[in-house]
């Protein structure tokens, strides 16, 4: 073992630390061995401390790797929306600009509360409605050539026809009175009116196609009233119309009846 002094090199010193020949330091002196063992206990509380302040440090890159990393996330998204929205803010404010150009040119074309219209500088030359009442204007004159002084035009007239087909007429007892037929020809409804007195007899219809073969019209009768008048509205498609009475009250009635259509 060779041994080196703290102090001095001289050999009478005492020496208190000597290297062994495998280079490890031997201390002689109790106190500097006290001293040094306190020393490497205190190292090794510090080197647990270090570690452990390593192990946080490492958890803190971590997470701030981790909050760096979903930041970068957020920003590029937010970059993009931001990008997003300014190509549409360019959008509009190309809209607005067109927008406004053309409330600017409908307001030149007003004037006097009204909107004013230059169509080719006041002339529809050579425009397709032109073209097309070219074509209508040929085709009226054809027409107005083809019907004047071959067409006329009036207010329709109206006339009232009446016929008195029994005027106070006498029936015996236990006859049948039959008036003359109507030729209604086009007319679709008529009235007939008159008086009998026969409160409790009635007048029965009938129609014909050829004024010779009569049929009854059974959807209409003729009722007289107390006061011995009877009056009925009749709806009708045949050409000729009758009315006939049968007298079986036991004495002489008067029978007066009046037909009137419009056409």
């Amino acid at each position: 073992m060779s041994l080196f002094s703290i102090v001095g090199s001289d050999a009478g010193v005492a020496h208190l630390m000597a290297v062994d020949s495998d280079g490890k330091l031997s201390v002689k002196d109790s106190v500097v061995e006290a001293s040094l063992t306190s020393i490497e206990a205190k190292m090794d509380v510090d080197n647990a401390v270090f570690d452990l302040m390593k192990t946080k440090l490492d958890e803190i890159e971590v997470s701030a790797d981790a909050l760096i990393s979903a930041n970068h996330t957020d920003l590029v998204a937010l970059e993009s929306s931001l990008s997003a929205m300014e190509v549409k803010q360019d959008t509009q404010i190309t809209h607005l600009s067109e927008i406004e150009g053309a409330v600017e040119s409908l307001e030149g074309c007003i004037g006097s509360s009204k909107v004013n219209v230059n169509i080719s500088s006041g002339n529809i030359s050579g425009f397709a409605t032109e073209a097309k009442q070219d074509v209508m204007e040929v085709s009226l004159n054809a027409i107005q050539s083809a019907v004047e002084g071959t067409l006329s035009v009036s207010a329709p007239a109206v006339s009232t026809t009446s016929s008195v087909l029994k005027n106070a007429v006498s029936i015996a007892t236990a006859i049948t009175e039959t008036t003359s037929s109507v030729d209604l020809n086009d007319v679709k409804s008529m009235s007939v009116f008159g008086s009998l007195d026969d409160t409790t007899g009635s007048i029965v219809v009938e129609v014909s196609h050829d004024d010779s073969t009569f049929y009854e019209k059974s959807d209409v009768s003729l009722y007289i009233n107390s006061n011995n008048h009877f009056n009925q509205e009749i709806d009708v498609s045949a050409r000729y119309i009758r009315f006939k009475y049968s007298n079986s009250s036991g004495s002489a009635k008067t029978w007066t009846l009046i037909s009137s259509y419009k056409k």
